[in-house]
C-alpha cells in the first residue's frame, strides 16, 4: 500500500517570503543550523530547518524562517515542558530552564552578488520497506530517498513532497543554496558549483514570486 502524506511546504509567513523576494543585503552563518537573513527593509530573518514526522522512519525536514520579532515573541511565551516521571533529575532540570533571549547578529557579511531570481526547491521523498530483503537489520528497516516530481519509484509505500530549499541566481551566473541537509536538523550553505548541481539533481525548481502566489504555501 502506498501511501501519499500532505505537501511540507516552507516554514515560513508571506511576510517572510516576499522580504526574500524583494532582496537582501546580508547574511551570518552561525553553527551548522542557523543562518540569518538582513532584508533591504533593515530586517533580520533567521533561517532553520523545521521536522516533521510522517510515520515510522519517516521523517521530513523543510526550511522554517522566522524574524528576530517572531523569536522574540515565541521566547516570551515559552513555558516548562511537561516531562514524563523518571527523568533523571539533572536532565529535568536543564530541560526546564528558559533559553536566551534571541537576539540578531550585530553585523552582517555583505550579501555576495546582485540577486537576480529566487527559486524554491521541491522534491518528493519517499521510503521503501526492505524488511522482506533485510531481514536481519529490524522489525521494519525502511530506506528514505528523494527524487523528482513524477519519478517515484514503484517500491516506494510512502511519498511526501517537500520545499526542501532556496537558490539564490545571480547575474553572472553566480548561485547560493540553502537547503535542507539529510543530516538532521543540518543546513546546507554553498555557493560550490558542484554541490549545487548534485543538489539539484532530484529538484523541481519553482521562482519564489510564483509559489508565493500558489494555493498550498
Amino acid at each position: 500500500m502506498h501511501v501519499e502524506y500532505p505537501a511540507y511546504e516552507l516554514q515560513a509567513e508571506i511576510e517572510a517570503l516576499r522580504a526574500i523576494a524583494n532582496g537582501l543585503t546580508g547574511m551570518k552563518v552561525e553553527l551548522a543550523n542557523h543562518v540569518w537573513l538582513g532584508d533591504n527593509a533593515g530586517r533580520s530573518w533567521l533561517v532553520t530547518v523545521q521536522p516533521r514526522d510522517l510515520c515510522f522512519k519517516f521523517e521530513v525536514f523543510s526550511l522554517a524562517i522566522s524574524s528576530i520579532e517572531q523569536l522574540q515573541a515565541r521566547w516570551r511565551e515559552w513555558k516548562p515542558p511537561v516531562l514524563p516521571t523518571g527523568i533523571p533529575e539533572p536532565l529535568r532540570s536543564q530541560m526546564s530552564v528558559r533559553p536566551p533571549e534571541p537576539t540578531a547578529p550585530l553585523g552582517f557579511d555583505n550579501w555576495p552578488f546582485v540577486t537576480r531570481q529566487v527559486e524554491v526547491l521541491r522534491r518528493v521523498e519517499w521510503i521503501a520497506d526492505l524488511a522482506d530483503a533485510y531481514p536481519a537489520s529490524g522489525d521494519n528497516p525502511n530506506v528514505q530517498s528523494a527524487t523528482r516530481a513524477g519519478q517515484i519509484p514503484a517500491s516506494a509505500t510512502a511519498t511526501c513532497e517537500v520545499a526542501v530549499g532556496l537558490l539564490f541566481n545571480g547575474t553572472q551566473d553566480e548561485r547560493l543554496l540553502i537547503a535542507a541537509d539529510w543530516m538532521p536538523m543540518n543546513l546546507i550553505f554553498t555557493r560550490e558549483a558542484d554541490k549545487i548541481d548534485a543538489f539539484l539533481v532530484d529538484c523541481n525548481r519553482i521562482e519564489l514570486r510564483t509559489y508565493m502566489r500558489s494555493p498550498s504555501p
